[in-house]
């Protein structure tokens, strides 16, 4: 995921091969991967886990979940990216 967002926001080359009509919507599909990013990571880590650890990354988890879920609806909805960015950063620097 992390690949492709860097590819579509860094290489133009790759959007010369799609058609013309997705180019409009390059920035919604950077910050829905930005928004989901996070998700995958803690699966990783939650299946490498046990215990007390285990317990808290399911939590954050959860957390993972419903802001990735408030942020693609709220792209959606008013095309308005970073309503909820400051809380998925939040989440990924608690994450670390």
């Amino acid at each position: 995921m992390y690949g492709a967002r860097l590819i579509l926001w860094q290489e133009p080359a790759v959007l010369s091969l799609l058609p013309r009509s997705t180019w409009a919507s390059r920035p919604y599909v950077i910050w829905i991967i930005t928004y989901l990013l996070v998700i995958p990571a803690l699966l990783f880590w939650l299946e490498l886990s046990r215990g007390k650890l285990s317990r808290l990354l399911r939590f954050t988890l959860i957390a993972a979940l419903a802001f990735g879920v408030a942020g693609v609806c709220s792209i959606l909805l008013t095309g308005s990216p970073s309503g909820f960015m400051p809380y998925n950063k939040l989440l990924g620097i608690w994450t670390l």
